[in-house]
């Protein structure tokens, strides 16, 4: 069994798969209630390679975006935890505004959209996930910015579905060379038949993709 999107609802199942040696194989997660093997992101390195290319540019004063339902076992937490540790590295938590923003997945952005309206707004914005990147792009109250010069952007996931925009290019973005991970899967399945039911977690680096979406930060803007 391949498990991905994995809920706590799970946690029954997989530990029956555990206890009767069923070959189960998770997608980027850990569970220390039911230890299988995972296909793991480099979630850290995907954080430090967006957080870096900001830096470079100039921004002190950014801002993840996260859905504030990614607790336990989803890949929020770990994007959270690994962008935390990333600014303390860099001395920028104090030079953040809001290091980390939480939404619903109904939410209407209006929050969002009266920080940025502020002489504290971010410079630059990192989402946690690419649902929440086409949610903000397609959310009308922030038609009026135009990315990079009022905003930089950059994402985590595919952004193929992502719909295009005048007011922004396409997104510099992190995400998971599928050829690799398809080859990682594979390769640990046959572990695991060969009865290796236990073999060690992968864990995958994630690819940068630079685009015009990042940009030095707007004069008057840098820092809090």
């Amino acid at each position: 069994a391949f498990l991905t999107n994995v809920s706590a609802s799970y946690l029954v199942s997989m530990h029956i798969m555990q206890q009767q040696r069923f070959p189960a194989l998770l997608w980027n997660r850990r569970i220390s209630q039911v230890p299988l093997p995972s296909v793991l992101l480099d979630d850290a390195g995907g954080i430090a390679a967006m957080g870096d290319q900001l830096l470079h540019r100039g921004h002190r004063n950014m801002c993840l975006m996260l859905y504030v339902t990614d607790r336990g076992f989803q890949p929020g937490q770990q994007r959270n935890a690994a962008w935390r540790a990333w600014l303390a590295a860099n001395d920028l938590l104090d030079q953040c505004t809001l290091p980390v923003f939480h939404i619903d997945a109904t939410s209407d952005l209006k929050a969002m959209a009266e920080l940025l309206r502020t002489s504290h707004a971010p410079t630059a914005i990192i989402f946690g996930h690419g649902h929440l990147c086409e949610q903000f792009l397609t959310c009308g109250r922030f038609s009026h910015l135009r990315v990079p010069q009022d905003l930089s952007m950059a994402t985590f996931d595919w952004v193929r579905n992502v719909p295009g925009v005048a007011w922004c290019p396409p997104l510099t973005h992190v995400q998971p060379n599928l050829d690799r991970a398809a080859q990682c899967v594979v390769e640990m399945f046959e572990r695991m038949f060969q009865g290796e039911l236990a073999p060690p977690n992968i864990r995958m680096p994630m690819d940068m993709h630079v685009t015009e979406s990042v940009a030095k930060p707007r004069q008057g803007l840098v820092g809090v």
